[in-house]
């Protein structure tokens, strides 16, 4: 028999949500009741998890090891799942492990981190740019040194395009944002007790963004260092959140709504369920009331 070498391409598109997650807000057909944000008008469309919650605008410089970076998590989150729906999951430390990973992965990796990493490295390259206009050691890269305000901008220029020649774009420092991020939050998520909700009236949607901050005080929404609570939901019945103590105990149903109407404010492009939940005119008010109140901040 001849076995022939399977080819493996560079991926074109990175999921920011894993798909082993959005499994679980999937129907019998695989396939998951999804409105966009931005287009509450539209019709609420039924797609798979590999359609969803993906970019196009992140080149890695090492596509294949930062796909396998997450590959930990993944591949052990559905036995993760199985032990939460068994009630079982605090008697596996390794599993616990991988549930807060997952939600340092959902944190670190999601759409919100991508879209705040390519705003900050084209104004990292400004704020660089607008020193530079005033550094009395600025030269060209031949060492010349041209006087008055235009020579100086057009050093300026100059030494920004190198910088950009050299890789630094938002399309390769998003994949570098995410990986810091996913470091630094298992780190402070190493050893912290977590409490699973199980949803006993009402169900969990999910968004693109899903992992939230809470401080009991101010909200939901809150920077990640100030928050009480991190939380995100893991399926239809069960969320998982940092607290004091390991428990897994019933939601009541306001709580199971309020963490619903986070996930719709947090989202950017997906907001998602699963096609049997009664879950559509919920998810359009509040869509709508987030539009109400952006129009009045404006007038």
């Amino acid at each position: 028999m001849v076995c022939m070498a399977k080819l493996h391409l560079p991926p074109k598109e990175f999921h920011l949500l894993s798909r082993v997650l959005l499994r679980r807000f999937a129907g019998s057909r695989g396939l998951l009741a999804t409105l966009d944000p931005r287009h509450p008008n539209d019709w609420v469309r039924r797609k798979g998890p590999r359609a969803v919650c993906f970019t196009r605008d992140i080149k890695p410089d090492d596509p294949f090891a930062f796909e396998e970076r997450w590959q930990p998590v993944e591949q052990h989150l559905p036995d993760a799942m199985s032990a939460v729906e068994a009630g079982t999951i605090f008697a596996d430390d390794h599993l616990v492990g991988v549930l807060r990973r997952c939600l340092a992965l959902h944190f670190s990796r999601s759409r919100t981190i991508e879209l705040m990493s390519q705003a900050i490295s084209p104004q990292m390259l400004e704020n660089a740019r607008e020193r530079m206009l005033i550094d009395p050691l600025l030269t060209t890269g031949s060492g010349l040194v041209l006087t008055g305000d235009e020579g100086r901008a057009i050093m300026a220029d100059d030494l920004v395009e190198r910088v950009k020649g050299l890789g630094f774009r938002p399309e390769k420092q998003v994949p570098n944002h995410f990986i810091y991020y996913f470091a630094l939050i298992s780190r402070q998520l190493e050893g912290q007790p977590i409490e699973i909700s199980v949803a006993m009236e009402g169900e969990f949607l999910i968004g693109d963004a899903p992992a939230l901050t809470l401080d009991h005080q101010k909200g939901f929404g809150v920077p990640w260092m100030q928050a009480n609570t991190h939380l995100m939901p893991l399926g239809r019945r069960h969320l998982i959140a940092t607290g004091p103590t390991n428990r897994i105990f019933a939601a009541p149903s306001h709580f199971v709504e309020s963490v619903n109407r986070a996930q719709v404010r947090s989202a950017h492009h997906h907001v998602m369920w699963h096609p049997d939940a009664d879950l559509e005119a919920f998810v359009r008010t509040e869509i709508e009331a987030i539009a109400a109140e952006s129009d009045a901040q404006v007038t």
